[in-house]
């Protein structure tokens, strides 16, 4: 887990001090070394968190081959790649067998095409190709590492977070309908991004520029398969639990006491568990007992909202609604450790949701409501963003394209890349997301919503009653100090500088949701309003 950064095109001394600075300003992300590589037509930076081969062998940027490569994140099947490979692979990378380097190797025998769909991972990365005179990038199947990039003709910049993009300009056009994205969903859905002309990669794509023409394609690299053999989808469960388990260094997990996170907790007996302090914390205690975790209690009143939401923009570069919980219970978890586990995706994947109530290409108004703040805008805006993002499968996949995404992996990234702590999500295995996809509605809600996974903790002693309380999830139960206060100013200055025109009566629930995206925006603008071109920012209507 790291931070890349890099530049492609002619000139490239040019940009030398331009990736100095990005690697400083990154030095959260991995403060376990920086490190930069040029020649007359590129110049990659990378800055390191060790996990896996903590050695020297293993500093990026590397180079092997024709290849020179910056990568960010982990590859927990690595092991099983290198074993496609022979001695000579191993030759030119320093002895290196870890995963960055095992994956490097593996797209230089197999293709990069061959070496994506092979990974079992999560990832972003940039590659220049020197023999070839091309440049690729890629993000991992449902974006959970960042990738952002800036493209002018034949050069191409590019960044682990956005706010390093921003000094390549005196001042940009703020994007008025990544605005109303991010106010949508509480995350900007797509790739465009607060300023117009910086782009994020988007999961599942491969992205390839020719410095020469100038040229960029972006293509999917991999097509889920929905019908499956499911009869071992526990067995799918506890082996991506299991493969996130690869590291050199102590791995913890997050605990809420719910069903998702329980699930996580019975494959990490004796380790460290961290709960963000909720009314479950009674049901966390249950867990830990059970499994004999260490229980850490991490509590928002330590904090206050100033604090928490001034470190989350200066460092992403982006707005967030609910960027709080995971930057405070990653704040806290990093005392343990350098990693960490979450149970993100499950509610997605096994029916944890009533608005998720139909699995067919047609999405139900609920969840159009629920995701895109219904009673907030209108029925043509919520029916745009359906069509581009919405049920190319199924509701579920829908959730996972926009929500997960776009929301809980880019905020978790940044939240707890913010104190340079590694999370890692198993429910966002590949395999299990196929595999909890091809089975139908009914047999996930048997015995009400999540009924494989309720299975699955009867099978380990937790009763009926146990599972099928209330859902609560993980969420920010005790506020940080004056985060009321600051979310209803933050709302009034949205709306009286109209980032946000109203249209219907909003429901107590949009209300509460839009007050939080309203409190991130805050933030984010007084921290990069200065760039925004003066004749745009001194404009009343923003958000017209």
């Amino acid at each position: 887990m790291c931070g890349i950064i890099g530049y492609i095109g002619e000139n490239a001394d040019n940009y030398v001090k331009w990736v100095e600075d990005g690697l400083k300003k990154l030095t959260h992300r991995g403060p376990d070394g920086n490190n930069l590589i040029t020649s007359n037509n590129y110049v990659f930076g990378h800055t390191r968190l060790s996990i896996i081969d903590l050695s020297d062998n293993a500093i990026q940027p590397m180079c092997y081959g024709d290849s020179v490569f910056t990568f960010n994140g982990e590859i927990y099947n690595y092991q099983q790649l290198h074993s496609y490979m022979d001695a000579n692979d191993d030759k030119g990378l320093n002895n290196s067998q870890g995963d960055t380097a095992t994956f490097l190797k593996y797209i230089h025998r197999y293709g990069i095409h061959s070496a994506l769909n092979s990974a079992n991972g999560m990832w972003a990365f940039g590659l220049y190709n020197k023999k070839q005179e091309r440049f690729y990038a890629s993000v991992d199947r449902f974006g959970q590492k960042p990738f952002y990039y800036f493209q002018s003709g034949n050069q191409l910049w590019f960044a682990s977070s956005p706010n390093i993009l921003y000094n390549l300009k005196i001042g940009w056009d703020l994007d008025r309908k990544a605005v109303v994205s991010y106010l949508q969903l509480g995350g900007i859905i797509g790739p465009d991004r607060m300023f117009k002309g910086i782009k994020k990669l988007c999961a599942n794509e491969l992205l390839t520029f020719n410095p020469k023409t100038g040229q960029l394609i972006i293509e999917n690299y991999w097509v889920p398969n929905h019908n499956l053999n499911t009869q071992s989808i526990e067995l799918i469960v506890n082996n991506a639990i299991d493969m996130c388990k690869v590291s050199d260094v102590p791995v913890n997990i997050f605990m809420s006491g719910g069903i998702d996170s329980t699930i996580v907790a019975s494959r990490f007996a004796h380790h460290t568990a961290i709960h963000l302090k909720s009314n479950e914390e009674e049901y966390a205690q249950d867990v830990a007992k059970k499994f004999h975790l260490s229980l850490k209690i991490a509590n928002p009143l330590h904090h206050h909202i100033n604090e928490i939401m001034h470190d989350y923009v200066s460092k992403s570069g982006e707005p967030t609604m609910a960027g709080a919980i995971p930057w405070i219970t990653a704040k806290y978890a990093k005392n343990f450790g350098k990693v960490a586990i979450i149970a993100n995706g499950a509610d997605e994947l096994f029916f944890g949701y009533d608005r998720i109530h139909r699995d067919n290409e047609n999405e139900s108004v609920s969840q159009n409501n629920h995701l895109f703040r219904g009673s907030a805008f209108s029925h043509g805006e919520l029916n745009a963003y359906r069509l581009k993002y919405g049920s190319k499968f199924s509701s579920r996949w829908t959730e996972l394209m926009t929500f997960v995404q776009f929301d809980i992996n880019s905020t978790l990234d940044f939240a707890s890349m913010a104190h340079s702590l590694e999370v890692r999500s198993p429910f966002l295995d590949h395999r299990l997301v196929e595999a909890a996809l091809s089975i139908e509605e009914p047999i996930h809600r048997k015995k009400g919503n999540k009924t494989i996974l309720k299975e699955m903790l009867w099978k380990l002693g937790f009763n009926q009653a146990w599972t099928d309380r209330p859902k609560q999830g993980f969420s920010l139960f005790f506020k940080p100090e004056q985060t009321d206060e600051m979310r209803d100013r933050a709302f009034e200055w949205l709306l009286s500088n109209n980032f946000l025109i109203l249209k219907n009566k909003l429901s107590p629930r949009d209300e509460n949701y839009l007050k939080s995206s309203a409190l991130g925006l805050y933030y984010w603008y007084q921290h990069y309003g200065e760039f925004i071109y003066a004749n745009q920012k001194n404009k009343k209507t923003l958000g017209s």
